[in-house]
């Protein structure tokens, strides 16, 4: 699937790789995973409010270099089958061994995202493709 960035995670993106850099990487290959394989790549969101996005959000673990296992930062993206493209919306601001998602309005984000999406507001998207860079 086509791995379409808006640009609320283009920000999220240059941010997190520029804290961050030895996480920049692992990124790079867990975005890479939920182009190729959506579904396996993360584990789907549960208890979605919105009837939009039901079956639709999924989560994945991102380790950087010198950190453990369950501990790193949390990409959650949404797949837009009728479109054949997966969007990341958020990706944690910083390292850590759990996540909350009460930190987070992560629901209005993927709402946002979405709704910009099949609104046809195309100039807040660019195809994103950071493995090939």
């Amino acid at each position: 699937m086509l791995l379409i960035a808006h640009r609320i995670f283009q920000e999220q993106y240059k941010d997190v790789t520029a804290n961050f850099p030895t996480v920049k990487n692992s990124l790079d290959k867990q975005l890479e995973k939920a182009a190729a394989d959506p579904y396996n790549a993360g584990e789907q969101l549960r208890d979605i409010a919105d009837e939009n996005l039901r079956q639709k959000l999924f989560k994945i673990w991102v380790r950087g270099e010198n950190l453990p296992k369950n501990k790193g930062h949390r990409l959650l993206y949404l797949v837009v089958k009728a479109k054949k493209c997966v969007l990341p919306f958020f990706i944690s601001p910083r390292p850590r061994d759990s996540f909350s998602y009460d930190d987070f309005d992560w629901e209005e984000a993927a709402k946002q995202v979405y709704g910009d999406l099949t609104a046809g507001k195309l100039d807040e998207f660019v195809v994103f493709t950071p493995w090939q860079v």
